[in-house]
Protein backbone atom coordinates (compact mmCIF):
# COMPACT_ATOMS: atom_id res chain seq x y z
CA UNK A 1 0.00 0.00 0.00
CA UNK A 2 1.19 3.17 -0.83
CA UNK A 3 2.20 5.28 2.33
CA UNK A 4 2.22 9.24 3.07
CA UNK A 5 5.05 11.16 5.02
CA UNK A 6 4.63 14.24 6.47
CA UNK A 7 7.93 16.30 6.65
CA UNK A 8 8.10 18.53 9.78
CA UNK A 9 10.00 21.78 9.47
CA UNK A 10 11.51 23.81 12.20
CA UNK A 11 13.30 27.04 12.59
CA UNK A 12 16.81 26.90 11.44
CA UNK A 13 19.91 26.29 14.05
CA UNK A 14 22.16 27.86 12.03
CA UNK A 15 22.50 29.86 8.25
CA UNK A 16 25.29 30.13 6.00
CA UNK A 17 26.17 32.73 3.73
CA UNK A 18 28.06 32.37 0.45
CA UNK A 19 28.67 34.32 -2.81
CA UNK A 20 29.32 32.72 -6.79
CA UNK A 21 32.71 34.34 -6.69
CA UNK A 22 35.24 35.49 -4.08
CA UNK A 23 37.53 37.62 -6.57
CA UNK A 24 35.41 40.63 -8.12
CA UNK A 25 36.69 43.88 -10.03
CA UNK A 26 35.84 47.20 -9.67
CA UNK A 27 32.14 47.69 -10.18
CA UNK A 28 31.42 44.08 -10.42
CA UNK A 29 28.58 42.86 -8.30
CA UNK A 30 27.12 39.70 -6.69
CA UNK A 31 24.72 38.38 -4.62
CA UNK A 32 24.09 36.48 -1.41
CA UNK A 33 23.09 33.32 -1.17
CA UNK A 34 21.73 32.62 2.17
CA UNK A 35 20.65 28.82 3.49
CA UNK A 36 18.89 27.15 6.78
CA UNK A 37 21.12 24.75 8.60
CA UNK A 38 19.90 22.07 8.43
CA UNK A 39 18.65 22.10 4.85
CA UNK A 40 16.46 19.26 4.81
CA UNK A 41 14.27 19.89 8.09
CA UNK A 42 14.52 23.80 8.56
CA UNK A 43 12.23 26.20 7.53
CA UNK A 44 13.88 28.70 4.07
CA UNK A 45 15.62 31.54 5.27
CA UNK A 46 13.05 34.81 3.88
CA UNK A 47 15.75 37.20 2.58
CA UNK A 48 13.82 40.31 3.59
CA UNK A 49 14.16 39.44 6.91
CA UNK A 50 17.68 39.18 6.51
CA UNK A 51 19.91 42.32 7.60
CA UNK A 52 23.33 42.63 5.47
CA UNK A 53 26.57 44.93 6.46
CA UNK A 54 29.90 45.21 4.57
CA UNK A 55 32.96 44.97 6.97
CA UNK A 56 34.15 47.97 4.85
CA UNK A 57 31.56 49.55 2.98
CA UNK A 58 34.41 51.94 0.83
CA UNK A 59 35.65 48.49 -0.90
CA UNK A 60 32.29 46.45 -0.95
CA UNK A 61 28.77 48.25 -0.37
CA UNK A 62 25.72 46.08 0.17
CA UNK A 63 21.83 46.62 0.16
CA UNK A 64 18.91 45.49 1.71
CA UNK A 65 18.56 42.80 -0.58
CA UNK A 66 22.53 40.88 -0.42
CA UNK A 67 23.53 42.66 -3.90
CA UNK A 68 26.92 43.80 -3.16
CA UNK A 69 28.95 46.28 -5.54
CA UNK A 70 33.07 46.06 -5.46
CA UNK A 71 34.11 50.19 -4.77
CA UNK A 72 37.64 50.11 -4.67
CA UNK A 73 40.68 48.13 -4.45
CA UNK A 74 41.53 46.46 -1.25
CA UNK A 75 39.14 43.11 1.18
CA UNK A 76 35.80 42.77 2.85
CA UNK A 77 33.59 40.21 4.04
CA UNK A 78 29.45 40.96 4.70
CA UNK A 79 28.01 39.69 7.76
CA UNK A 80 24.30 37.78 7.60
CA UNK A 81 22.06 38.42 10.41
CA UNK A 82 18.35 36.46 10.25
CA UNK A 83 16.71 37.53 13.76
CA UNK A 84 19.08 35.71 16.65
CA UNK A 85 21.44 34.08 14.03
CA UNK A 86 24.17 35.25 12.31
CA UNK A 87 27.61 34.13 9.96
CA UNK A 88 29.55 35.43 7.98
CA UNK A 89 30.53 34.92 3.74
CA UNK A 90 33.89 34.20 2.92
CA UNK A 91 36.34 37.57 2.44
CA UNK A 92 36.07 39.00 -0.77
CA UNK A 93 38.92 40.60 -3.03
CA UNK A 94 38.51 43.45 -4.96
CA UNK A 95 41.36 44.38 -7.80
CA UNK A 96 41.64 47.33 -10.49
CA UNK A 97 40.23 46.18 -13.97
CA UNK A 98 43.09 47.12 -16.09
CA UNK A 99 42.43 48.67 -19.50
CA UNK A 100 42.19 46.63 -22.41
CA UNK A 101 42.18 48.88 -25.60
CA UNK A 102 41.86 52.26 -26.50
CA UNK A 103 40.05 54.16 -28.91
CA UNK A 104 39.80 57.26 -30.22
CA UNK A 105 37.09 59.42 -31.86
CA UNK A 106 38.37 58.95 -35.95
CA UNK A 107 39.45 55.88 -37.20
CA UNK A 108 42.90 54.42 -36.99
CA UNK A 109 45.51 54.34 -39.35
CA UNK A 110 43.75 57.37 -40.84
CA UNK A 111 45.81 60.46 -42.06
CA UNK A 112 43.92 63.87 -42.11
CA UNK A 113 45.05 66.98 -43.62
CA UNK A 114 45.71 70.09 -41.13
CA UNK A 115 46.57 73.47 -42.29
CA UNK A 116 49.10 75.50 -40.60
CA UNK A 117 47.78 77.25 -37.31
CA UNK A 118 44.80 74.55 -37.41
CA UNK A 119 43.42 72.52 -34.54
CA UNK A 120 41.98 69.59 -34.27
CA UNK A 121 40.21 67.83 -31.12
CA UNK A 122 40.77 64.03 -30.47
CA UNK A 123 39.34 62.39 -28.12
CA UNK A 124 39.92 58.99 -26.36
CA UNK A 125 37.91 56.09 -24.86
CA UNK A 126 39.56 53.41 -22.75
CA UNK A 127 38.18 49.76 -22.26
CA UNK A 128 35.79 48.36 -20.70
CA UNK A 129 33.76 50.94 -19.42
CA UNK A 130 34.80 49.79 -15.89
CA UNK A 131 38.58 50.45 -15.86
CA UNK A 132 39.41 51.93 -12.70
CA UNK A 133 41.80 54.40 -14.02
CA UNK A 134 41.32 55.39 -17.21
CA UNK A 135 43.88 58.02 -17.56
CA UNK A 136 45.32 58.83 -21.13
CA UNK A 137 48.64 60.43 -21.94
CA UNK A 138 49.05 62.07 -25.56
CA UNK A 139 52.41 61.74 -27.64
CA UNK A 140 53.44 63.91 -30.94
CA UNK A 141 56.12 62.12 -32.70
CA UNK A 142 57.07 65.51 -34.15
CA UNK A 143 56.15 68.51 -32.05
CA UNK A 144 58.15 70.65 -34.68
CA UNK A 145 55.67 69.71 -37.34
CA UNK A 146 52.17 69.35 -34.64
CA UNK A 147 51.96 69.49 -31.00
CA UNK A 148 49.05 67.65 -28.59
CA UNK A 149 48.28 68.70 -25.38
CA UNK A 150 47.20 66.85 -22.12
CA UNK A 151 43.64 66.56 -24.10
CA UNK A 152 43.97 65.68 -27.05
CA UNK A 153 44.44 68.91 -28.76
CA UNK A 154 46.29 68.63 -31.85
CA UNK A 155 48.08 72.22 -33.42
CA UNK A 156 49.57 72.07 -36.69
CA UNK A 157 52.74 74.26 -36.38
CA UNK A 158 53.30 77.10 -38.74
CA UNK A 159 55.95 77.66 -41.00
CA UNK A 160 56.64 73.81 -40.93
CA UNK A 161 57.48 72.20 -43.92
CA UNK A 162 54.07 71.25 -46.29
CA UNK A 163 53.52 67.81 -46.47
CA UNK A 164 55.21 66.64 -43.50
CA UNK A 165 53.55 63.53 -41.42
CA UNK A 166 53.43 63.76 -37.83
CA UNK A 167 52.19 60.97 -35.78
CA UNK A 168 49.90 61.50 -32.38
CA UNK A 169 49.59 58.74 -30.17
CA UNK A 170 47.29 58.00 -27.14
CA UNK A 171 48.24 55.67 -24.14
CA UNK A 172 46.56 54.05 -21.30
CA UNK A 173 48.30 53.31 -17.80
CA UNK A 174 49.10 49.97 -18.75
CA UNK A 175 50.42 51.33 -22.66
CA UNK A 176 47.97 50.06 -24.72
CA UNK A 177 47.85 52.53 -27.17
CA UNK A 178 46.38 53.49 -30.77
CA UNK A 179 47.08 56.42 -33.18
CA UNK A 180 46.40 58.66 -36.17
CA UNK A 181 48.42 60.64 -38.51
CA UNK A 182 48.08 63.93 -39.74
CA UNK A 183 49.70 65.67 -42.56
CA UNK A 184 50.45 69.36 -42.24
CA UNK A 185 50.19 71.83 -45.22
CA UNK A 186 50.10 74.90 -46.08
CA UNK A 187 47.52 77.40 -45.35
CA UNK A 188 45.53 77.73 -48.84
CA UNK A 189 44.86 81.11 -50.75
CA UNK A 190 41.30 80.60 -50.98
CA UNK A 191 38.95 80.02 -48.42
CA UNK A 192 37.99 75.99 -48.50
CA UNK A 193 33.96 75.44 -47.88
CA UNK A 194 32.79 72.08 -46.92
CA UNK A 195 29.08 70.34 -47.25
CA UNK A 196 27.37 69.64 -44.45
CA UNK A 197 24.20 67.35 -44.41
CA UNK A 198 21.79 67.00 -41.71
CA UNK A 199 19.54 63.89 -41.77
CA UNK A 200 16.53 62.36 -40.12
CA UNK A 201 15.99 58.85 -39.14
CA UNK A 202 14.48 58.00 -42.21
CA UNK A 203 17.46 59.41 -44.35
CA UNK A 204 15.37 62.51 -45.27
CA UNK A 205 17.61 65.62 -45.71
CA UNK A 206 16.52 68.36 -42.82
CA UNK A 207 19.32 70.77 -44.12
CA UNK A 208 22.25 71.50 -45.88
CA UNK A 209 25.15 73.80 -45.67
CA UNK A 210 28.16 75.08 -47.09
CA UNK A 211 30.43 75.59 -44.24
CA UNK A 212 33.85 77.54 -44.15
CA UNK A 213 36.76 74.92 -43.11
CA UNK A 214 37.11 75.33 -39.35
CA UNK A 215 33.57 76.79 -38.82
CA UNK A 216 30.77 75.35 -36.81
CA UNK A 217 27.29 74.28 -38.81
CA UNK A 218 24.07 75.48 -38.03
CA UNK A 219 21.96 72.17 -37.43
CA UNK A 220 18.38 72.64 -37.99
CA UNK A 221 15.01 72.91 -35.70
CA UNK A 222 15.29 69.89 -33.68
CA UNK A 223 13.18 67.55 -35.57
CA UNK A 224 10.32 65.03 -34.00
CA UNK A 225 9.58 61.54 -34.40
CA UNK A 226 6.28 59.97 -33.45
CA UNK A 227 6.92 58.29 -30.16
CA UNK A 228 10.67 59.62 -29.78
CA UNK A 229 12.77 61.79 -27.88
CA UNK A 230 15.23 63.74 -30.03
CA UNK A 231 18.55 63.24 -28.23
CA UNK A 232 21.26 65.12 -30.69
CA UNK A 233 22.99 64.23 -33.54
CA UNK A 234 25.37 61.57 -33.89
CA UNK A 235 28.74 63.69 -35.45
CA UNK A 236 29.63 66.25 -34.00
CA UNK A 237 30.31 69.26 -36.33
CA UNK A 238 31.73 72.77 -34.46
CA UNK A 239 34.69 72.64 -36.24
CA UNK A 240 34.46 71.13 -39.75
CA UNK A 241 37.23 69.91 -41.79
CA UNK A 242 35.41 68.20 -44.12
CA UNK A 243 32.32 67.12 -45.67
CA UNK A 244 29.69 65.72 -43.32
CA UNK A 245 26.54 63.76 -42.88
CA UNK A 246 24.87 64.63 -39.76
CA UNK A 247 21.92 61.88 -38.54
CA UNK A 248 19.30 62.82 -35.71
CA UNK A 249 19.47 60.67 -32.66
CA UNK A 250 16.04 59.70 -30.60
CA UNK A 251 15.17 57.93 -27.54
CA UNK A 252 12.17 55.80 -27.05
CA UNK A 253 9.37 57.82 -25.38
CA UNK A 254 8.87 56.36 -22.03
CA UNK A 255 6.33 58.30 -19.84
CA UNK A 256 7.71 56.53 -17.08
CA UNK A 257 11.13 57.47 -17.60
CA UNK A 258 11.85 60.79 -18.31
CA UNK A 259 15.30 60.87 -16.28
CA UNK A 260 17.55 61.40 -19.31
CA UNK A 261 21.23 61.38 -18.65
CA UNK A 262 22.09 62.13 -21.97
CA UNK A 263 20.18 65.13 -22.13
CA UNK A 264 19.85 68.18 -20.43
CA UNK A 265 16.32 67.75 -18.36
CA UNK A 266 15.75 71.11 -17.05
CA UNK A 267 16.02 72.24 -21.20
CA UNK A 268 12.27 71.94 -22.95
CA UNK A 269 12.10 69.01 -25.49
CA UNK A 270 9.40 67.82 -28.33
CA UNK A 271 7.92 64.89 -28.34
CA UNK A 272 5.26 63.46 -31.37
CA UNK A 273 2.80 61.14 -29.94
CA UNK A 274 0.07 60.33 -32.51
CA UNK A 275 0.95 62.75 -34.34
CA UNK A 276 0.49 65.78 -31.11
CA UNK A 277 3.52 67.80 -30.23
CA UNK A 278 4.27 67.93 -26.42
CA UNK A 279 6.80 69.24 -25.21
CA UNK A 280 8.58 67.78 -21.79
CA UNK A 281 10.52 69.83 -19.27
CA UNK A 282 12.00 67.68 -16.71
CA UNK A 283 9.52 65.19 -15.78
CA UNK A 284 6.60 67.04 -16.62
CA UNK A 285 4.59 66.95 -19.73
CA UNK A 286 3.01 70.30 -21.92
CA UNK A 287 0.98 71.02 -24.74
CA UNK A 288 2.44 72.85 -27.43
CA UNK A 289 -0.05 75.86 -25.89
CA UNK A 290 1.65 75.26 -22.27
CA UNK A 291 -1.46 73.56 -20.66
CA UNK A 292 0.57 70.62 -17.94
CA UNK A 293 -0.66 66.94 -19.12
CA UNK A 294 -1.67 64.79 -16.59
Amino acid sequence: AQRTYTVLRYDPTGITASVASTTLGVGESGMVNVQAIPAATSYPVDLLECTFASSDPAVLSVDATGLFTALAEGSAYITVTYGTLSTTTKTITVSAVEPTSIVINEDEGETIDLYEGEIFQLTATVLPENATDKTVTWESSHTLVATVDANGLVTAVSGTKPGRLVRITAKTVNDIETHISFKIKTAPAEPIYYTVTFKDWDETVLKEEQVLRGQAATPPADPVRDGYIFTGWDTDFSYVLKDLVVTALYKLYDPTDLDETSVDTNAPRKVLINNVIYILRGEKVYTITGQEVK
